[in-house]
């Protein structure tokens, strides 16, 4: 893996991590879907208010086509195959879990009719 392919994972992976770590609307959004009952987020924040769900989607979305774009440059890059594959395990994980909080927030828009 050359310098510039690590500065650009290290974009995108930061694309992720950082609006994850800073609002969690992944770990907010399942916890929030295997409530029952009262739900009430695990991290309060401006996101949870439905006044800014446009921020909301752009975020999440954000989340997705970094770590989209993430795989693109572990799969391309020249590791170990051990730690390739564990990396892609984890990226293809993290992927399929924003696609689909991505997907039930752009279908469930409470802004609809």
């Amino acid at each position: 893996m050359n310098r510039r392919q690590k500065v650009w994972l290290g974009i995108f992976g930061a694309m992720f991590l950082v609006l994850e770590i800073l609002w969690s609307p992944m770990v907010n959004f399942y916890y929030e879907l295997f409530q029952s009952g009262d739900v009430h987020p695990l991290r309060n924040n401006f996101l949870t208010n439905a006044d800014n769900f446009s921020i909301l989607k752009f975020i999440m979305l954000a989340q997705f086509i970094g770590l989209a774009v993430s795989s693109f440059f572990i799969a391309k890059s020249r590791i170990r195959a051990i730690v390739k594959m564990l990396l892609s395990f984890l990226i293809i994980l993290s992927i399929l879990l924003a696609g689909f909080a991505v997907l039930f927030i752009f279908y469930n828009n409470p802004q609809i009719g």
